[in-house]
């Protein structure tokens, strides 16, 4: 009757309230068996299923509380004819309690929690890693591409370097060659501009659109260009931060560090994900002067840019993704907290 289903209703409201759930409105559905379903609404609009009554109980009320308390959570409720078509498209995963009662409704939302933990990670960490895998081939495969067309100046790598950086009026910036592949750079420290083999005596589209770039950063240099500042201030915190990641990965696996490793995850990824966020403005503007440099010294023609933008675009996606790797570790050990 009326009065039973207002009972249960109000049941179902205080038993969520004093176990600390939101809701926004508790209803029921009656079904021809004489079973009642009472189901709550949270503020998201999201659907909690709270429990079934039997008619044959309905007319006890300490019984319906009894019921209230012992059969929170139905099992395999995808299957039930008690469950609502309407519901079954809600339903994420179904999972079998192995005790009832407010044990068994802690147990639920135990596999719950489980569920969404494994969701955290696939979001947050595994896409990540293979956006990142696509960055490190696409900017191997664009620059094996380039590196196979020849510019028409002849001009290598490292006379580009210099004749973008004498443009600029640099002139204390030394050229060297080092060792490796796609392990260009420049530092700042030291005044020293270095090229891998291929790029510093190579005369490609990617050698020349790679000593450009590393010559924008000299140029940056020279104007104190403000994210390049932060991000040099920033080098020995990384790389502070850097040497405590195998704590993090591994120290939870045999200590079981708990709170400690989480709040530590969350200071490393932090630095790491500031780090990173810094970097982008200076590759991005870096890869910007060496494209306007090239062209408007005429080391390669309009139509050779090409080849240039596709080497340059493919590096910048690297740090993309090494920022969007960083942020996802980062959200994922502040998720942990709770």
């Amino acid at each position: 009757n009326n009065r039973v289903q207002w009972m249960c209703e109000k049941l179902a409201a205080l038993y969520l309230m004093e176990n600390n759930y939101e809701i926004k409105k508790i209803n029921h559905k009656n079904f021809s068996e004489g079973g009642l379903s009472i189901f709550a609404i949270d503020p998201d609009n999201q659907i909690i299923f709270v429990g079934v009554i039997q008619k044959s109980a309905a007319g006890d009320i300490e019984e319906v509380m009894h019921i209230m308390k012992k059969d929170v959570l139905l099992t395999k409720i995808s299957s039930s004819e008690l469950l609502d078509e309407k519901l079954r498209t809600r339903i994420y995963q179904t999972i079998d309690l192995s005790y009832g009662g407010e044990a068994g409704f802690n147990q639920a939302i135990d596999f719950c929690s489980s569920i969404l933990s494994d969701m955290n990670f696939i979001i947050l960490i595994l896409i990540p890693i293979a956006v990142g895998l696509y960055a490190q081939m696409r900017v191997k495969s664009a620059y094996s591409k380039n590196a196979q067309i020849q510019s028409r100046g002849r001009i290598t790598g490292r006379e580009a370097a210099e004749a973008v950086m004498r443009s600029a009026g640099i002139h204390n910036v030394e050229i060297v060659q080092c060792a490796g592949t796609l392990t260009d750079h420049y530092d700042p420290s030291n005044k020293r501009l270095a090229l891998s083999r291929d790029n510093y005596h190579g005369t490609s589209l990617a050698a020349l659109g790679v000593a450009a770039h590393e010559a924008g950063h000299a140029i940056q240099d020279k104007e104190a260009y403000a994210p390049l500042n932060l991000r040099m201030a920033l080098v020995p915190r990384t790389n502070f931060s850097s040497q405590l990641l195998p704590i993090v990965m591994f120290g939870g696996f045999f200590f079981n560090l708990g709170t400690s490793l989480i709040y530590l995850g969350i200071f490393i990824y932090l630095v790491l994900t500031i780090f990173q966020l810094v970097t982008l403005p200076v590759e991005f503007d870096a890869s910007v002067r060496a494209k306007r440099q090239l062209v408007g010294l005429g080391i390669v023609e309009s139509d050779e840019i090409k080849g240039v933008n596709e080497t340059l675009d493919a590096a910048a996606f690297t740090y993309v993704a090494a920022f969007i790797s960083s942020l996802g570790w980062l959200l994922y050990f502040l998720l942990q907290r709770r």
